[in-house]
């Protein structure tokens, strides 16, 4: 088992089961004893482990711009991740930008977020994608982070097309329910018929007995 005094205020977690940055040497060293190649280091400063977290962030992938113009998206990821972070009375969460020089001299963004201390111990780390926008890199990862906190909690966003999706079941159970009743109708209408018949086959009888 790894040993450290407690010397430090933050402790950031590189590689380990969970990355992120931890308050305690006991709760960062449950992320990286035994964990293989972990990575972690001590810092007397929350900017000083940000910064190294912001340095050692993975490599992340380089997301092209949507451009079809038939798709609208409208949802706000980072609200969505701030609502999140409302409902499970997790503060504020923690942007730390990353800005990367391309050889065609165009600027990607990308950003690393991680939660701030929080009662319910969701000390999670995500790691967005480089975007040409800056905007676009907060929403993808704040995606990542929202998709993390469903992820661990187990709760569900039910968003727009979750509303849709229950207006199509409410209906298909209407059309359903309208074919049932015409099916119903039909099946009493050929039970008549079919009495009709059989009084008009009893008079047949007679007549022929006659």
């Amino acid at each position: 088992m790894s040993s450290d005094g407690g010397r430090f205020s933050f402790y950031a977690v590189r590689r380990g089961r969970v990355p992120g940055v931890y308050r305690s040497w006991q709760e960062c060293d449950q992320q990286v004893n035994g964990y293989q190649n972990g990575e972690h280091r001590g810092f007397r400063d929350l900017s000083e482990a940000i910064a190294w977290l912001r340095i050692a962030a993975d490599p992340p992938t380089l997301i092209e711009p949507i451009t079809e113009s038939s798709f609208m998206h409208v949802e706000d990821m980072e609200l969505m991740l701030m609502r999140a972070c409302t409902f499970f009375h997790i503060g504020v969460p923690i942007f730390v930008p990353q800005e990367v020089d391309t050889a065609d001299e165009n600027l990607l963004f990308g950003f690393t977020v991680f939660l701030s201390y929080n009662s319910r111990g969701l000390d999670l780390l995500a790691h967005g994608p480089l975007c040409y926008e800056e905007r676009s890199a907060r929403q993808e990862v704040s995606f990542t982070m929202v998709e993390k906190i469903l992820s661990t909690t187990g709760y569900a966003v039910r968003d727009y097309n979750y509303r849709v999706l229950g207006c199509l079941t409410e209906q298909l159970n209407q059309v359903n329910k309208e074919e049932v009743d015409r099916l119903n109708e039909r099946i009493r209408s050929l039970e008549i018929e079919n009495e009709d018949l059989r009084g008009q086959v009893e008079i047949f009888g007679e007549m022929l007995d006659q």
